[in-house]
């Protein structure tokens, strides 16, 4: 084996811009596909970095006709009941998001913070970076252990990895906290899409999650995530039915506190709920579920440009070996084995592959960092690791096993050679120069059929891209800055965050620049909404049906900043206001749904039981979440008229570049509170193209990916058809001394590169059907198997390769038959 590798490695360096060639190619091809699996190995194959991963199990309620998922949540007392009387669990965990401002000198800043059970990190095994973390201790009496547990991330880009910061205090939502401790490095939680930077126990909810007041002890407040961890005797099965039977006896306990008024069909519904324990190995699976197909569709285009690449390194190996012919023949004259000579081609292979990928380690560094690019930042934490050693093992066996696939079919080439023909120099009599189905010829039919997929995917994708980017969103998103504050997070009371709220749009509306400015609970195209439960004058809900809506609220001037129109009615105003009669705006799909499309106005609708808010407008459909989703059923309510209104966005219409305003807004708000931070600043514009982070990336990474395979393709076809005229060089010079014209000699090549090109379409073709229906969940606006598109991608990659041809067939046109006679 050693003297194969030295003897590979003496013909490379002999050969040095064909061996560059090859490694350089196997750098690209390895390297992008490298990247990807980056990316689907931390997020759909990696375990959470904690002891035992495959005991952990995260509990979902679910109705039947639902079916369980991981976003399911839970009440405190039901977190309590299943923690305190299973008899399958080693231990039961409970987690819940909050926002939190850290002061600390004299700085402030939004932080990602999360409220955990004191026995969250014993659970999951976690031990600390430096001091110590929760116990149960630190988790028994609402508001009573004022500690906090920092990211070691944090804790490195905010103290600079302080040791002296543990046992001091920090000011979190102008709450003193003492930091007992950092969790170690790559620890990020229960959820990879989230690495929160500060933890507090859950016992101190009624300070950083204050509303409602009764959130702890309310069954009807479902706001946790629950998670366990099996005892080692137990199988997934057991803790199931174990979990079912507690769950329902739950459930019992909790029907007995339904409303008097609610229905016995109600009732049985409640009851029907169930409970089911997921394998919570990867932890809660928001961002697997979000990226799964996206990750798997990108890994299949790498894995198909690196079998068409495969393919050429082929057709370019096979041309090598016919070069060193009379090598091989040489050597088989002296007694060299065929084995021997196989193995000496395999090792080649092998030899350039490794070569190849080790250089694609760095081309799948420097890909990674800009496929973070496209992920949206708060996932970035997350995935920005360093490559572990499954990579490298990845890299390592698919170097190896293309370098065989590319070298197997030269090698058997050069081993069944005869050695007397070689001897001589007549290649030309084993050529397949002449051969329409060779296995050169073959290996083209490969890669056009396996290129056509891929652009089809691309031309199908970018024109979802598009249809995305033409949607009527139904709000104007020219000019507009979005910026949020949270002043309730530093202890102000209703009545002065709402002297606040006043203050700052005040200011805001008379900076230069800006037309007009409002204030909302939420976000367009932030990814979520609220919904409530409402009732409807007038209208009787069909037995089961459910009447939720989306709701936003907003202060005045709301759709003139956003550009809503009105079909009916009017703004809130000035006198709407807490005292004043109760009134509320509705969308056309909310008035449609449920008061038809007359007499809409004066009509009442309210939450819950009592209708008691006046419908005072109406206003067009515009979309909330995301620009693939139908418009939904959406009511307003003013700002004026609500209790506890807490974070809100600010939206702010200006004549010109909205971030010009940005700076203006800082200084106006560190004015009124220095330690009020002003964050997620960026324009609406921005905000929808943030939105569509994964449609670009699979569609951009598509369309490389495409033109990669076409170019390659192109390329394996020209090189094929220069070899079939080189070879056949003395062929044509005959056919033309013997009578044939140009045109027919140009036929000839021209013929055989469209014969091949068809058939490799028409495979190309089946195989894009085929494929459709996995692409069908990325799509939007076009059908999967749309025949223009089809056709048009089929047609150009036809113009393509005909180009490819020729060039070689205007070269078997140049033939001189007098020097072709004394070719070889």
């Amino acid at each position: 084996m050693f003297q194969d590798i030295r003897y590979a490695l003496r013909m490379l360096t002999k050969n040095p811009a064909f061996a560059s060639v090859v490694v350089l190619t196997l750098a690209l091809g390895i390297g992008a596909n490298a990247a990807i699996f980056s990316l689907l190995d931390q997020v759909l194959l990696q375990s959470l970095p904690v002891p035992n991963p495959d005991q952990l199990m995260v509990l979902s309620a679910y109705e039947p006709k639902d079916g369980p998922d991981t976003n399911s949540s839970f009440s405190y007392p039901m977190y309590q009941d299943l923690r305190d009387r299973n008899s399958v669990f080693s231990g039961v965990i409970a987690r819940g998001g909050a926002q939190m401002n850290v002061s600390y000198g004299d700085q402030t800043e939004r932080v990602r913070g999360e409220l955990v059970s004191g026995n969250f990190f014993d659970v999951l095994g976690v031990r600390p970076w430096a001091g110590r973390l929760f116990t149960q201790d630190d988790d028994r009496t609402p508001s009573a252990h004022p500690v906090a547990v920092l990211s070691y991330s944090y804790w490195e880009r905010r103290f600079n990895k302080d040791p002296n910061l543990i046992g001091k205090t920090i000011l979190v939502n102008e709450q003193p906290l003492t930091v007992l401790g950092v969790t170690p490095p790559g620890f990020f939680g229960v959820n990879l899409s989230d690495d929160p930077d500060v933890r507090v126990p859950l016992m101190m909810t009624p300070i950083f999650n204050p509303l409602p007041p009764t959130r702890l002890q309310s069954r009807r407040h479902q706001w946790l995530t629950v998670m366990a961890r099996r005892k080692a005797d137990v199988t997934p099965e057991q803790a199931q039915v174990s979990l079912s039977v507690l769950y329902k006896q739950i459930r019992e306990f909790e029907a007995q506190q339904l409303p008097a008024s609610a229905s016995t069909f109600d009732r049985e519904q409640f009851l029907a709920g169930q409970i089911a324990a997921l394998p919570g190995a990867q932890g809660l699976l928001h961002l697997q579920t979000k990226m799964r197909t996206s990750l798997l569709l990108l890994f299949g285009a790498t894995c198909a440009v690196l079998l068409i690449l495969c393919a050429n390194l082929a057709n370019l190996m096979m041309a090598r070996a016919t070069v060193r012919a009379q090598e091989t023949a040489v050597r088989l004259a002296l007694g060299a084995g065929r084995l021997r000579l196989l193995r000496q081609w395999l090792t080649e292979g092998v030899v350039l592959s490794v070569i190849g990928g080790a250089a694609g380690v760095f081309i799948a560094l420097w890909l990674k960092a800009g496929l973070l690019a496209f992920i949206p930042r708060d996932y970035r934490a997350n995935l920005n690791r360093t490559f572990e050693w499954r990579l490298y093992v990845f890299i390592l066996a698919a170097a190896i096993l293309l370098g065989i696939a590319f070298s197997l079919a030269p090698a058997i080439q050069a081993a069944r050679q005869v050695f007397a023909p070689g001897l001589r120099l007549e290649s030309r009599s084993y050529s397949s120069g002449g051969k329409l189905f060779s296995l050169r010829s073959g290996l083209i039919l490969v890669q056009v059929a396996l290129s056509l997929p891929l652009l089809v995917s691309a031309a199908l994708l970018l024109k979802t891209l598009q249809n995305l980017r033409a949607v009527d969103t139904g709000f104007g998103k020219e000019n507009v800055l979005l910026a949020s504050v949270n002043p309730s997070l530093n202890g102000y009371s209703k009545e002065r965050s709402s002297a606040f709220y006043d203050e700052l749009l005040a200011r805001t509306r008379a900076l230069p620049g800006v037309k007009s400015a409002s204030l909302a609970s939420d976000s367009l195209m932030s990814g979520g909404w609220d919904q409530n439960s409402i009732v409807v004058e007038g209208y009787t809900p069909r037995e089961g049906e459910q009447m939720w809506a989306d709701v936003t609220t907003v202060s005045t001037d709301y759709f003139k900043t956003l550009e809503i129109p009105f079909v009916a009615g009017r703004d809130f105003d000035d006198h709407d206001r807490s005292g004043a009669p109760k009134v509320v705006i509705v969308n056309e799909k909310f008035a449609q749904k449920y008061l038809g499309t007359t007499n809409v106005l004066g009509r009442h609708i309210g939450l819950d039981r009592e209708a008691d808010m006046t419908i005072v407008g109406v206003v067009k459909d515009a979309k909330y979440i995301n620009l693939r989703e139908k418009f939904r059923r959406h009511f307003y309510l003013p700002a004026a008229q609500q209790d506890g209104l807490t974070n809100v966005t600010l939206h702010v219409k200006t004549t010109n570049q909205p971030n010009a305003v940005a700076e203006e807004l800082r200084a106006q708000l560190k004015a009124l509170d220095p330690h009020l931070p002003l964050y997620d600043i960026k324009t609406l514009s921005t905000e929808i193209s943030d939105s569509l982070l994964q449609e670009r990336l699979v569609t951009w990474l598509s369309a490389a990916f495409g033109l990669l395979a076409t170019l390659l393709t192109a390329l394996g076809l020209y090189g094929v058809l220069t070899f079939s005229v080189a070879r056949r060089t003395r062929e044509i010079g005959i056919r033309v001394a013997l009578g044939a014209q140009r045109r027919d000699v140009f036929r000839l090549v021209i013929v055989r590169g469209v014969i091949l090109v068809g058939i490799g379409v028409a495979l190309g073709v089946a195989a894009s059907i085929a494929m459709s229906r996995f692409l069908s969940a990325l799509l939007f606006g076009i059908a999967p198997n749309n025949v223009t598109t089809l056709a048009a991608v089929a047609a150009g990659l036809i113009v393509v390769a005909l180009l490819a041809c020729y060039l070689p067939a205007r070269r078997a046109t140049k033939v001189d038959p007098l020097v072709a006679l004394r070719y070889e």
